[in-house]
């Protein structure tokens, strides 16, 4: 019988499997190549390629002969493609084919992929370090001869931080992002960016922990984060920064005193981060509401200063009028049973001691007697002046 095999593979030749030839007689195979024994009724014949043997069998002087053929059929030579690096979450296809062998071919995927020339695969890491998985593919021609190859597929682990941000304050551009991630053991930089990945504006060392940017106005910021060799890039979780602004003071209306008088100035804010504290310059007063006497027109500033450490400033002026200096004329000596009148100025309005209520009064006191009167001027101020009207015996 003829026999056929794959290349590389080595098959039995001769009689039948189990039988033997005649007792006493001898074999001679020709050519001997291949054969491990060329002498033998069944030798194992590991021909690379198609090739046909001669056996010669003599028995008694008597001689025969018969011919064999070993067909070789080409192996098929598997490709299961190239090498990939993807970073982790990614996925990865697996193409093989094959050529040589004779078609069609059938593939088969170790790692429970199953049959099919290709398939996509999403392998785990382990942990927070880069893994490589072997695939290995098996092809198998229509005459049964196989070969088999591999593809490595290697995963980056993808980088890892979490960000919290600080607002904003005063109206200025101060608020803060903090980046916070783990030590990757194969890796060197790693690099941040908040405008959606578009530039990456930050690298710092990857064993750093953490890092803090600065300056960032009031706004909502896209943040991504990869390797410092631009690899497996990431997008974080976005952060808001508000702007906790000042708080905005505003302090009592103007007011006019006399001189020698006190008045209470205050102020009121709005906005602003927690409590919110007064300081009331010149003098260096504290609180809401002070109490002030100036001796002459004075500004105050107010500055109300929040938690973040904001300030906003408003003034009240305290306009101090200067006192009316009323004086009395008219004849202050009399005799007794006589009368006098008594004119007063420096005012707008007048009280006497009498009770009296106009500048001019006539007096016709018994005995001697103090007159004073009360000048108050258009400001409102007022001021005193007496006289002595002496009433002379008769």
């Amino acid at each position: 019988p003829d026999f056929t095999i794959c290349q590389g593979e080595s098959v039995q030749i001769g009689l039948s499997e189990g039988t033997g030839g005649p007792v006493g007689a001898t074999y001679t195979w020709s050519p001997s190549t291949f054969l491990d024994n060329p002498n033998i009724a069944q030798p194992t014949s590991s021909a690379p390629f198609t090739f046909n043997y001669t056996l010669t069998v003599t028995e008694n002087g008597c001689v025969r002969t018969d011919q064999m053929t070993v067909t070789v059929n080409p192996l098929p030579v598997a490709n299961a493609g190239t090498n990939q690096t993807i970073c982790e979450g990614a996925s990865a296809t697996l193409t093989a084919s094959a050529s040589s062998g004779t078609a069609p071919f059938t593939y088969e995927w170790d790692n429970g992929l199953g049959a099919g020339a290709s398939h996509t695969v999403s392998p785990t890491l382990a942990g927070f370090a880069d893994q490589s998985f072997t695939y290995t593919v098996t092809v198998t021609d229509t005459n049964g001869c196989t070969d088999t190859d591999q593809v490595v597929i290697t995963v980056h682990a993808n980088p890892q931080a979490t960000a919290t941000a600080t607002n904003a304050t005063c109206g200025d551009d101060n608020g803060t992002i903090t980046f916070t991630f783990p030590n990757h053991p194969s890796r060197t930089n790693i690099e941040f960016s908040w405008d959606g990945g578009n530039t990456y504006q930050a690298q710092v060392p990857d064993n750093s922990t953490s890092i803090t940017y600065s300056n960032f106005a009031a706004g909502t910021y896209d943040l991504y984060m990869r390797w410092g060799d631009n690899d497996c890039p990431i997008d974080l979780p976005d952060v808001t920064i508000s702007n906790e602004l000042s708080p905005v003071v505003t302090a009592s209306a103007d007011n006019a005193i006399c001189t020698g008088e006190s008045t209470t100035i205050s102020a009121s804010s709005t906005g602003g981060t927690g409590v919110v504290t007064y300081t009331w310059m010149p003098g260096n007063l504290t609180g809401a509401t002070v109490n002030v006497n100036p001796t002459a027109t004075t500004t105050y500033t107010v500055t109300a200063e929040d938690e973040n450490g904001c300030t906003t400033t408003d003034q009240v002026t305290i306009t101090v009028n200067p006192l009316p200096t009323p004086s009395i004329a008219g004849d202050l000596a009399i005799c007794q049973g006589e009368s006098t009148t008594l004119t007063a100025s420096g005012g707008t309005s007048y009280a006497w001691s009498n009770g009296a209520t106009t500048a001019v009064i006539t007096v016709n006191p018994a005995s001697t007697t103090t007159y004073t009167v009360t000048a108050t001027d258009g400001n409102g101020c007022n001021n005193t002046a007496s006289v002595t009207v002496v009433v002379n015996e008769n």
